[in-house]
């Protein structure tokens, strides 16, 4: 099994086999794909890799930015109708959070949400 389809069953054991949106019962391989809630393109590479350069000081490289993409907090099973509801491009604070997490885990660094103060 190559890396891909390893990373996908990894997934689809993770969620169960079934789309995680909510209410939906849509169950099996074959009517699921996987949702990256950070998509692949241009514009969210150059976010990732500005995001990382303004907290960290560090200069990912494309391979650097291809493991914050396609890392499995970044992934989710999804029916096709339900794909585009995963996508955090228009919850900048959510992609933010998505992004330390998974640079954190990334590190072995345990991230410690900052929150309201009150733990």
């Amino acid at each position: 099994m190559n890396k891909i389809a390893e990373a996908k069953t990894k997934i689809f054991t993770r969620d169960f086999y079934q789309c995680r949106f909510p209410g939906c019962f849509v169950r099996g391989e074959q009517n699921l794909e996987l949702a990256h809630r950070i998509a692949k393109g241009k514009g969210n590479r150059k976010y990732i890799r500005n995001k990382i350069r303004q907290w960290f000081g560090e200069d990912l490289d494309e391979a650097g930015i291809d493991k914050i993409i396609h890392h499995h907090f970044n992934l989710v099973t999804s029916c096709r109708i339900h794909n585009p509801y995963f996508n955090l491009a228009n919850n900048k604070q959510m992609a933010d959070q998505l992004i330390l997490e998974i640079y954190f885990d990334l590190k072995s660094i345990d991230y410690k949400d900052p929150g309201n103060g009150y733990d």
